[in-house]
């Protein structure tokens, strides 16, 4: 027998689990970071990258990037933005491990005969092993763009941040 409760709890579990895309759409703690920033650069003008470590594709990094200009545009009560310029850059970034320390000392020997003792001393060397560790792709996407409002100035260069914004976001299940 069914308890309304158990159902409800049931229901929110696999709602919860349907939510989540497993794509990383959010702020960027900080600049390099996973995530969106962006730069006030005037009126109704701004600049945002999006930046994605580990596993990153170029189409997601400038939807990402496209998708928050949208965000933005709409925040300020516009409706369309014109992009004024792009950027995008991939680098790899990989750490390293050591595994040993270097020691430097003296090693000394001593020998003696009949008549002296003669003492030896020689330098000890340690050594440092450097193995690779996992190397990273990070991809940026900047764009720098204006925003309007009222009837779309020649449509062919400018984006509809509404229509944008749900492309992206279904494209991504955002």
């Amino acid at each position: 027998m069914k308890t309304p409760l158990a159902s409800a709890i049931l229901a929110a579990a696999l709602a919860s689990g349907c939510a989540t895309s497993g794509v990383d759409y959010q702020a960027a703690d900080r600049a390099g970071e996973t995530g969106y920033t962006e730069t006030r650069l005037g009126d109704d003008k701004y600049r945002v990258t999006y930046t994605d470590k580990g596993d990153p594709t170029p189409d997601r990094v400038k939807d990402f990037a496209l998708l928050r200009a949208a965000e933005l545009t709409l925040l300020d009560g516009n409706d369309w933005f014109r992009v004024l310029s792009r950027d995008s850059t991939t680098r790899e970034e990989s750490d390293t491990v050591t595994t040993g320390v270097a020691v430097t000392g003296t090693n000394t020997q001593r020998r003696c005969g009949l008549i002296a003792c003669t003492t030896t001393a020689t330098p000890a060397y340690g050594t440092i092993e450097v193995t690779p560790g996992r190397t990273e792709d990070i991809m940026s996407s900047s764009v720098e763009f204006v925003a309007g409002t009222g009837d779309l100035q020649n449509p062919g260069s400018v984006y509809d941040a509404s229509e944008l914004r749900t492309f992206i976001e279904d494209k991504y299940d955002l």
